[in-house]
């Protein structure tokens, strides 16, 4: 299930580590409520944690996982873009 944040706090980008999976029937998927939980911190680094992603079905608690941020321009580069600079430099 996807979902999107309000960035007004966090411009940064925020990311968990790890993927989850988990075997539901058609019924559960309906019963799925994702909530994130931010912590609004003054300062924050690169791969600071900032919150929790708590995965329920129903009331249940199935899965929480913590969230960090990303801070700045500090994305992966592609191959072509690692080429680019490598050649450049």
């Amino acid at each position: 299930k996807k979902f999107k944040l309000d960035q007004a706090y966090y411009p940064d980008q925020v990311y968990i580590k790890n993927s989850f999976r988990y075997p539901l029937t058609e019924e559960e998927k309906d019963q799925i409520k994702v909530e994130v939980k931010l912590t609004k911190l003054k300062q924050y680094r690169n791969n600071d944690q900032v919150g929790l992603v708590v995965v329920k079905l129903g009331d249940q608690e199935i899965h929480s996982q913590k969230v960090y941020v990303r801070v700045g321009n500090e994305k992966k580069k592609n191959i072509f873009s690692r080429i680019w600079t490598w050649l450049c430099d």
